[in-house]
């Protein structure tokens, strides 16, 4: 599973018109969760083609009206040995050397999302 976690829209105007670097995991939210194990199926999977990408059927949408992942956004790879994060480059996928604890924390209490019952229990299930 992997935790799709976009800038905040403030961050993400900011990192073009002052060439400012959004802060981690402040500057972020989660916007999906998806049923995958590669970042770059999450990438696909997360991104407008030929219809918006939250209906896509692998996808827990969490942030109605998202726009696509792209350069800068946070994948959360939630493995058996642990947890990853990757950011996305301009080609690829940069790890990133983060306070783990710090990032959970903050990914479980700042949604501001509500979530319906039906989709919190598939979240956990996912998860």
């Amino acid at each position: 599973m992997i935790r799709v976690m976009h800038i905040k829209p403030d961050a993400y105007r900011a990192m073009f018109r002052e060439d400012a670097t959004p802060d981690f995991p402040h500057d972020f939210e989660t916007v999906a969760i998806v049923a995958t194990e590669s970042e770059d199926h999450a990438f696909r999977l997360t991104n407008h083609v030929d219809s918006p990408w939250w209906e896509n059927p692998l996808v827990v949408r969490y942030k109605p009206e998202s726009r696509s992942t792209s350069v800068g956004d946070v994948m959360m790879l939630l493995e058996l040995d642990g947890v990853r994060f990757l950011r996305c480059a301009p080609a690829g996928w940069e790890e990133m050397d983060v306070n783990v604890s710090l990032a959970l924390a903050h990914a479980v209490f700042s949604e501001r999302t509500a979530l319906t019952r039906k989709t919190l229990v598939t979240v956990e299930r996912i998860a």
